[in-house]
């Protein structure tokens, strides 16, 4: 080989030894499929979050009896919150907060699932202390359903902006309970 010609041989092999480029094209053996991917094996029991009978249970409810309501007793209302949902024994509740507009007209309405005889629905004051709270509003009626403000009676609040909460609480049969809040749109501000 000749001195120009191995001069240049040598500055190829430096350059791609330096940049670690393949100092030749080799034709990549085919490789197989990768295996399917197994989850990890962190306590969590994934089938079980999918299939979650209390949630299936809340969204028949809720896209069943609780909208048949809410059509009747909470036309033209928009939704305040989230949808609340669980599965309650006699005595245990389930809430949310919210803050009364003095603006709008508010409706509740709670449906209980299968087993569920009793639901009770209240609207109440926040207190700094649980059971120091005072009853703003709660449903009259025996059942399965709860509703307070329905159709024309909507509730009101004061003439001021008030922290409360609305609580659902079975008082006599078990099963899953949904309940949401609906109010009228508030005026736009001047």
């Amino acid at each position: 080989m000749s001195a120009p010609r191995r001069s240049l041989t040598l500055r190829v092999l430096a350059l791609t030894l330096a940049v670690g480029a393949p100092l030749a094209c080799k034709k990549e053996a085919s490789k197989p499929p990768p295996a399917e991917a197994k989850p990890a094996d962190d306590g969590y029991d994934y089938a079980a979050m999918v299939a979650d009978p209390v949630a299936d249970e809340a969204s028949a409810l809720s896209e069943g009896p609780l909208a048949q309501r809410a059509a009747s007793d909470a036309p033209g209302r928009a939704f305040v919150g989230d949808l609340i949902a669980g599965s309650l024994s006699p005595g245990e509740e389930i809430d949310q907060e919210f803050t009364i507009d003095p603006a709008r007209c508010y409706t509740l309405i709670a449906v209980g699932g299968e087993g569920v005889v009793e639901v009770e629905a209240a609207i109440t004051t926040v207190a700094p202390v649980r059971g120091g709270e005072t009853t703003l509003a709660e449903d009259a009626e025996r059942g399965a359903v709860a509703v307070i403000g329905g159709g024309e009676a909507c509730y009101r609040g004061g003439e001021t902006r008030t922290p409360a909460r609305f609580v659902l609480r079975v008082s006599e049969g078990a099963g899953v309970v949904v309940g949401q809040l609906y109010a009228s749109e508030a005026p736009p501000v001047d």
